[in-house]
């Protein structure tokens, strides 16, 4: 069923997630929780966009055309790497975390009520 509404849709129902290479707050924990999540209840399935397809180098933009992503979610990444520059400014959908590029959907977390802690912890 999922085969036949990609080919009427022209959809493949695959979005693509680039975090960094390891997940260092539970933050981005949730984050990647709240996405699985939404993507479920849509029918999407969740790939990670990385920089290699077994032994070849790619680009996360190739990468993600080479499994169909029909978006990508950008967080907790390198925001200055080309990679993700060239990603940011392609075709596809694009959703950043707590970064904004250009022409693209930038969700940014409250950081407000961190600072406060920070600024609590660092007074003592």
């Amino acid at each position: 069923m999922r085969r036949a509404r990609s080919l009427k849709t022209n959809r493949s129902y695959n979005l693509g997630v680039l975090f960094a290479d390891h997940i260092n707050h539970e933050y981005f924990a949730l984050v990647l929780d709240s996405i699985r999540d939404a993507a479920k209840d849509s029918g999407h399935d969740i790939t990670f966009i990385s920089n290699r397809i077994g032994e070849a180098d790619i680009s996360f933009y190739r990468h993600a055309l080479y499994r169909s992503c029909d978006g990508v979610v950008i967080a907790q990444a390198r925001f200055e790497d080309p990679n993700v520059v060239d990603l940011a400014a392609s075709a596809l959908p694009i959703v950043v975390i707590d970064h904004v590029f250009p022409e693209r959907v930038s969700v940014m977390s409250e950081n407000v009520q961190s600072m406060v802690e920070i600024m609590r912890y660092a007074a003592c």
